[in-house]
């Protein structure tokens, strides 16, 4: 799968490149959107560890680690709805289990933000590289 864009009028999220979420589709909502946190989660550690490497202290970067996690646990969050509401297949647990997705798509968005990803396309689309 595509793991950027250099078009930052694609991203919903301003002054972002373009990203795209990564996860698996599998036969039952709750595996789906599980993988979507697993990768966000990988995306936020990434994010953590190049922070914490950095000589400087890029707030930039710290802020947007910090709305990837903010992001997490309002996934998290939706998901405890699901786990006590039981896990049928009510509608109600499918609004709480696209919810809980949307949360941890934009985890892995405001995670990449803060990662030096190598992955990302940071070139515009003739080849030159970008400014950003």
């Amino acid at each position: 799968m595509i793991d950027g864009n250099a078009n930052q009028l694609l991203s919903l999220i301003p002054n972002a490149t373009g990203t795209y979420s990564r996860f698996e589709l599998t036969s039952t909502e709750a595996d789906s959107v599980k993988s979507i946190c697993q990768y966000a989660l990988f995306y936020i550690y990434q994010a953590a560890k190049d922070i914490t490497k950095s000589a400087t202290n890029d707030t930039e970067k710290n802020d947007y680690l910090n709305k990837a996690k903010e992001q997490l646990i309002k996934g998290d969050n939706y998901l405890s709805f699901v786990n006590y509401n039981g896990k049928d297949d009510s509608d109600a647990n499918r609004e709480l289990y696209s919810k809980a997705a949307s949360a941890y798509a934009l985890a892995q968005a405001y995670a990449k933000m803060a990662w030096n990803d190598p992955n990302t396309l940071s070139c515009d689309y003739d080849g030159n590289k970008a400014a950003y």
